[in-house]
């Protein structure tokens, strides 16, 4: 497939320029003529280089840094990260052309998909923030990412941040409104990567994608585990920042004494939490329920990692404190579900 763009001015090299963190316009200002013309080549190259389980585990990393304000990059990891920015810098880049000339525009069902194909959208080792719609058609993933965002804005509000704390945190450590920002930057480029992923996969130019998996653990958690687990930490707390961060305007006065880095934190614990509900979940009989629990089990016998996981972060993405969308509220009774949920885990 070609992706053609009229050149009429020579691109911007980055290396040739002393300062290139500058962004004033939505331009892919880090890619060649060539790859201007066939951003698939630089995505391609992007997934055979880094692994993504890797790249999540980086991009997890550098977001608690730059929340965490003082806490500062070891030195011995500074080069290989910086190197990383860049090159998730042309992989953004790359997804904008992308984004902005591909001409597919049929989806496929799930009948047209190798089966190799259907079995990593259910491995939650490599695919857990995208929902089911996205796996099946990954391009919807990164049609997401800048319907909710601009390359200059992305660049200029998440990228640069992430630069500065590698080497130069920011002193203060309190929460600020607008951290949220990074926390949904974070979420959509996951879910973005993911569906760049796919993408490769699902057209036959990832050969050696079995490289990206992950070694799954033979063992199976006993329920005392997933108890211990489970109450080890205080839910409470989690639950209320998740709170916080859905309806962070009705809560503005007391954001000061948060430390940002806690937010994400309660963002991390929450989801380790439902991995381990769900599985918790699972030795509980739904087929001939004869207690209440049992019973209760059943209204999320169907539920997932990945659903759970796209269902969590949508409610914080699209949320007004994040968005900006004073009219977008979340559903009241979605909340109460999910918090049944959580305390029914806490009930087994």
């Amino acid at each position: 497939m070609n992706y053609k763009l009229q050149i009429t001015t020579r691109p911007i090299d980055p290396l040739a320029h002393k300062n290139v963190f500058i962004y004033h316009k939505d331009y892919p200002n880090t890619l060649q003529e060539s790859e201007l013309n066939d951003p698939m080549r630089v995505i391609v190259e992007f997934f055979s280089t880094y692994k993504l389980p890797a790249v999540k585990r980086d991009l997890t990393l550098l977001t608690k840094h730059q929340l965490a304000s003082t806490v500062i990059t070891p030195v011995s990891q500074r080069a290989r990260l910086y190197r990383f920015m860049f090159d998730l810098e042309r992989l953004a880049d790359a997804s904008w052309m992308l984004n902005q000339y591909h001409l597919e525009t049929t989806e496929r069902g799930q009948e047209d998909l190798p089966k190799e194909y259907l079995d990593i959208i259910q491995d939650e080792n490599i695919i857990c923030f995208s929902n089911l719609s996205e796996s099946l058609n990954p391009i919807r993933g990164i049609r997401y990412f800048f319907r909710n965002t601009t390359l200059r804005r992305w660049k200029n509000n998440y990228l640069l941040k992430l630069r500065k704390s590698i080497t130069n945190p920011d002193e203060d450590l309190f929460f600020d409104y607008s951290d949220l920002d990074s926390l949904a930057y974070y979420i959509d480029l996951i879910k973005a990567l993911e569906s760049l992923f796919l993408l490769l996969l699902r057209d036959g130019k990832l050969p050696d994608y079995k490289e990206h998996l992950v070694q799954k653990s033979t063992s199976i958690p006993s329920k005392s585990e997933l108890r211990k687990k489970i109450k080890s930490k205080d839910i409470s707390v989690y639950l209320r920042d998740y709170e916080n961060m859905i309806y962070g305007h009705r809560f503005i006065n007391e954001w000061t004494r948060y430390n940002t880095l806690n937010i994400f934190e309660s963002y991390e614990n929450l989801l380790k939490f439902m991995r381990n509900a769900l599985q918790l979940l699972s030795y509980y009989s739904t087929k001939n329920p004869n207690t209440h629990i049992d019973r209760v089990a059943m209204q999320y016998k169907s539920w997932t990692f990945q659903k759970t996981t796209a269902y969590f972060n949508n409610l914080l993405v699209t949320s007004p404190a994040i968005r900006r969308i004073p009219s977008f509220w979340p559903e009241q009774q979605e909340i109460d579900k999910f918090i049944q949920f959580i305390f029914l885990a806490y009930r087994l």
